[in-house]
């Protein structure tokens, strides 16, 4: 009985830390076409991020081009007030 207390236990601390995360977007990369200003996605990415982060800003900076578009990444920064942790 003790050896599945000390099993259930241990489950739950291994567990723990999951539950207090989000999943929230990280970054998208997208082209804009210079003749009809089209917008189109090219890809995105998550992360996770605890529970009690929040979105703080966002940058938007070109990391390329072409001879009829040029892309750009957008990046979301967070915030958790109470680590005072920035996640970018």
């Amino acid at each position: 009985m003790l050896l599945v207390v000390v099993l259930l236990t241990g489950l739950i601390v291994a567990v723990q830390p999951g539950v207090y995360a989000k999943s929230v977007p990280y970054w998208e990369k997208f082209d804009i076409n210079s003749y009809t200003s089209k917008r189109t996605t090219i890809s995105t990415q998550s992360r996770t991020v605890p529970n009690n982060a929040y979105w703080s800003y966002t940058t938007t900076n070109k990391i390329s081009s072409g001879w009829n578009y040029s892309r750009y990444i957008t990046l979301l920064h967070y915030y958790d007030g109470t680590t005072k942790k920035y996640y970018h």
